[in-house]
């Protein structure tokens, strides 16, 4: 039976290259991307691997951090990440951005299997 994610202590390494669920996280961010009011393009090869991912959203979190603030913070606040991680570097926005993604798809899957 799956377990309810650790919402305190959740970890990418154990999906790495689980392509059912990069697939959604990749869905889910795209989706929060748009409803923040921005848009997201995402190759076919982070489909492969959340560390490609990780590197592809590091680039966006600091191409908005210099040049569209307001989306980045809209986008925070969707995912519900407070807006003090602005001062983070990049990579660790963006891999706190795949988690957060990946605990919304984690926490949909262990309640619709019940």
């Amino acid at each position: 039976m799956m377990e309810l994610p650790d919402k305190q202590n959740i970890d990418i390494i154990p999906y790495r290259f689980d392509l059912e669920i990069i697939a959604e996280v990749i869905r889910q961010l795209e989706k929060d991307v748009v409803l923040s009011g921005g848009s997201l393009e995402i190759p076919v090869d982070c489909y492969h691997d959340f560390f490609l991912l990780k590197e592809l959203l590091t680039d966006f979190v600091s191409q908005l951090s210099l040049n569209n603030a307001t989306l980045l913070f809209n986008l925070f606040y969707r995912i519900d990440i407070p807006q003090q991680i602005i001062e983070y570097p990049p990579g660790d926005m963006a891999e706190l951005l795949l988690k957060r993604e990946l605990l919304k798809v984690l926490t949909r899957r262990f309640y619709n299997k019940k």
